[in-house]
């Protein structure tokens, strides 16, 4: 394998599991913030009901996403820099443990 094809697999497989970390963030963040709130969370619907005659809580979607990509991005960074760091010790010939 080619170290440009190396590189440009690690950067798709840092962005994709910095992308589903993401969504996973998300998703809990709003799931706590309906159950903080009094509703209840449906899986399936992934939304927020609330009961009959109770006033609907605000829906901390924007919030929830923005958090969510900030972590996915830190992901993504410490993934990449982990990469880096392996593969520049490879290339200055240091030994691996074990």
């Amino acid at each position: 394998m080619t170290p440009q094809l190396r590189r440009s697999l690690a950067a798709l497989l840092a962005g994709v599991a910095g992308s589903l970390i993401a969504l996973t963030t998300a998703a809990w963040i709003r799931r706590d913030a309906c159950l903080d709130s009094g509703g209840r969370w449906l899986d399936a619907a992934r939304r927020c009901e609330w009961a009959a005659g109770a006033a609907a809580g605000p829906d901390p979607q924007a919030r929830a996403y923005l958090v969510g990509a900030l972590v996915g991005l830190a992901a993504a960074a410490m993934l990449w820099r982990i990469y880096t760091y392996v593969s520049s010790r490879g290339r200055r010939g240091v030994p691996r443990a074990g």
